[in-house]
C-alpha cells in the first residue's frame, strides 16, 4: 500500500513532453527509483512529495517513459469526458 501511495505522488511531478511508452505502467517502471531515491522517509508532512520532487531529474529513462505514457492516457480520457 505505501509503494502504491509513493507511485501516486510520482505522478504529481511528471513532465507531460516527449513520446509516450506504450504499455508501460508506473507502478511497475518506477518502483525502484522510488526505493533507490527515498530509501527511509516516511509519508506524511509532505516529507515524501519532497523527496520525489527533489530527485524527479534522477528517475530512470524507464519510469520518465511510464509516467508519460499515463499522463498521456489521463489527459485523453479528460479530453474525450470533455
Amino acid at each position: 500500500m505505501r509503494t502504491l501511495a509513493i507511485l501516486s505522488l510520482i505522478a504529481v511531478f511528471a513532465a507531460p513532453q516527449g513520446a509516450a511508452a506504450e504499455g508501460a505502467k508506473p507502478r511497475e517502471a518506477c518502483r525502484a527509483d522510488v526505493e533507490r531515491l527515498c530509501k527511509g522517509i516516511e509519508p506524511g508532512g509532505g516529507r515524501l512529495r519532497e523527496c520525489l520532487k527533489a530527485h524527479r531529474s534522477a528517475f530512470s529513462q524507464e519510469c520518465r517513459a511510464a509516467l508519460r505514457s499515463a499522463h498521456a492516457r489521463r489527459q485523453a480520457a479528460k479530453a474525450k469526458a470533455d
